[in-house]
């Protein structure tokens, strides 16, 4: 597969062909805090896979875990109550983008379009979760059991068409996986971020980091969609991994946790990008 050019595109270049709906600047404003609260989550999680790769110290964790991580560092009550707030605004826009999907490309089908309007929804509720789990946190009650998710998973197990709805989530996992192996390597992800006021030079390099973060993302989500649909053919939720899981797997191998775990770190910088330099509707 060819990969796109990282040259920049021309800030006068034609517009992509999107829909005409606009969002208000609160709107706008929720989306990119919300961006920028994203990328220090992984930006946590890639710095302690790196760290644990390299035997500094660090350890392999998710989503929950990295809150907790932020919870426990200098300023930690101030810092997580920002990323609380920020992954609350996340919710926000993903909400917006389920209901009116501001910036969908024109020529898309209406399947997909309702197809990326699921996957919207889906996100928000991953998301007020993480966003109610800081909350948690912050209010003292300890952010609930770590095993909840995997008790939830042991419950739809216990019933016959469980093993399927968990498997299907599996093979649902793996598909955003390979979509976003397929933004890196592809024009794809550039499509929203064309207005950079960077150099030539800095821009390639950002552009770069962003197809990385992706890569490493995309390989994540195929490690957790593989083990659920495993967990659902053994009707065993103690087989089915998180992001904290899926790098545990690699933990055997540091060279290849550490390239994750640098590549989510890239994925971090990806999402900042992103708050600054989205296009946000039209």
């Amino acid at each position: 597969m060819a990969l796109a050019s990282d040259a920049l595109p021309s800030s006068s270049s034609s517009s992509p062909s999107v829909s005409s709906e606009t969002v208000s600047d609160g709107v706008e404003m929720a989306a990119r805090v919300g961006y920028a609260a994203k990328g220090v989550v992984y930006a946590v999680i890639g710095g302690l896979a790196v760290k644990e790769a390299f035997g500094s110290g660090g350890d392999v964790t998710g989503s929950r875990e990295a809150l907790r991580e932020i919870a426990s560092g200098p300023f930690g009550t101030i810092l997580l109550g920002v990323v609380t707030v920020g992954l609350a605004a996340y919710v926000i826009w993903r909400l917006v983008q389920a209901v009116v999907d501001p910036d969908a490309d024109a020529d898309d089908s209406d399947g997909k379009r309702w197809a990326q309007r699921a996957f919207y929804f889906f996100s928000a509720v991953v998301y007020g979760l993480l966003t109610w789990y800081g909350i948690s946190i912050l209010i003292g009650s300890g952010g609930g059991s770590s095993s909840s998710s995997s008790q939830q998973t042991q419950g739809l197990l216990a019933h016959g068409w469980g093993a399927w709805v968990v498997g299907l989530a599996g093979v649902a996992i793996i598909a955003r996986g390979g979509w976003q192996l397929w933004k890196a390597y592809t024009d794809r992800f550039r499509k929203k971020i064309r207005r950079f006021d960077l150099g030539p030079v800095q821009g390639r390099w950002v552009l770069r980091a962003s197809r990385v973060g992706l890569t490493a993302r995309g390989v994540v989500f195929g490690i957790i969609g593989v083990s659920l649909i495993y967990a659902a053919l053994t009707r065993n939720a103690s087989n089915a991994q998180g992001t904290e899981g899926a790098l545990g797997l690699l933990v055997g191998t540091p060279w290849l946790l550490g390239a994750v775990g640098a590549g989510l770190c890239c994925y971090a910088v990806y999402q900042w990008v992103k708050a600054r330099y989205r296009i946000i509707g039209l």
